[in-house]
């Protein structure tokens, strides 16, 4: 027999993604709360947790996506606003919550934050990635050296950001 606790501690894999060179996955491990990015790599492909998020602060992570060198991988971490624009703080948090950008090297080190926002999309060359802040769009550089730019001013909500081949343009979709 097992209790209800048993039952709700289990843990589960989500978000899983292919890296785009090389025989490299990721995904995200919900170990009764704590959630964190995991990898594996060929030819054995032992796993291996990317960042060290502990406990169960209750924030999501989604949109991950490796760089197009499978150097780093790109999330968000935070859920979105509700209608009156407040981000989730499950654990009501003095500080409070928020929804943003980060990117971590698959090798190993500290996750850096890019910037506040969700719906990021890696550019071709991978040292750039756009991401939707409040309906709008920012750059910034991976490195995460740097403050975000904001790459447009735009009517409405833009959201679906995906890079050119070449990496010079940046379509999206605009709800008005």
């Amino acid at each position: 027999p097992f209790t209800i606790d048993q039952l709700l501690a289990a843990p589960f894999t989500s978000e899983l993604v292919a890296a785009p060179r090389g025989a490299r996955v990721a995904w995200v491990f919900d170990d009764r709360g704590a959630r964190n990015l995991w990898v594996a790599e060929a030819p054995g492909f032992a796993r291996r947790r990317v960042t060290s998020y502990i406990g169960d602060d209750g924030q999501e992570i989604t949109n991950v996506a490796f760089t197009h060198d499978a150097a780093h991988l790109v999330y968000v971490r935070g859920g979105g606003p509700n209608r009156a624009g407040e981000i989730p703080n499950p654990t009501s948090a003095a500080g409070g919550a928020e929804q943003a950008v980060w990117v971590v090297p698959v090798a190993g080190g500290e996750p850096r934050r890019l910037g506040v926002g969700a719906s990021p999309a890696v550019a071709p060359a991978g040292d750039l990635v756009a991401f939707v802040q409040r309906g709008q769009i920012w750059t910034a550089g991976i490195t995460g050296t740097q403050a975000p730019v904001q790459a447009a001013r735009i009517r409405g909500g833009a959201r679906s950001l995906a890079w050119s081949p070449d990496g010079t343009k940046l379509a999206f979709s605009s709800g008005r």
